[in-house]
């Protein structure tokens, strides 16, 4: 009767620390779980907060687009429309967070603005869509990667290697 303080494991092999595949296996895994977690994290933020601003805007107001401003990235121009509403006789002025590389407004143009009766500044417009659309995207990448990250631990990790 021996009182032995490690424990061993027997009937099949196991990958040592030392192995190339078992690296490359948490090294990979790991960083493709990594990255699916802040896509997902990214995703989850901006969906519930435009879920927040849907619930909390409730009056509705009609504004028009003042101007469309611009500007150069990387990879072209891209547009933003910047809009004005009144609400209580006050002015508010404000720009869409998303940019776009087509112009999806004119000047001129009414627009249909919903906004937070206990803070007129909060609000947000019905038609654009595309910061869910970005929020969406961003949150499915985020599971795609968490996949590809679980996947590949898998198959590095569990499938035996020759």
């Amino acid at each position: 009767m021996g009182s032995g303080t490690g424990s061993s494991f027997s009937g099949g092999s196991t990958a040592s620390s030392m192995d190339p595949a078992f690296f490359l296996g948490v090294v990979g895994g790991v960083s493709w779980v990594f990255v699916g977690l802040v896509f997902l994290a990214i995703g989850i933020v901006l969906l519930r907060g435009r879920h927040r601003s849907q619930h909390a805007c409730t009056a509705t107001t009609m504004g028009v687009v003042s101007d469309i401003t611009s500007r150069a990235t990387h990879n072209g121009v891209v547009f933003s429309p910047l809009f004005e509403y009144e609400v209580d006789g006050l002015k508010y002025i404000k720009s869409s967070p998303v940019s776009s590389s087509k112009i999806n407004y004119a000047i001129g143009e009414p627009v249909e603005v919903r906004y937070n009766p206990n803070d007129p500044h909060e609000h947000y417009l019905p038609r654009d869509t595309s910061g869910k659309t970005l929020a969406i995207v961003l949150t499915l990448v985020g599971v795609a990667c968490l996949a590809i990250g679980a996947l590949w631990a898998f198959f590095f990790l569990v499938m035996p290697q020759p």
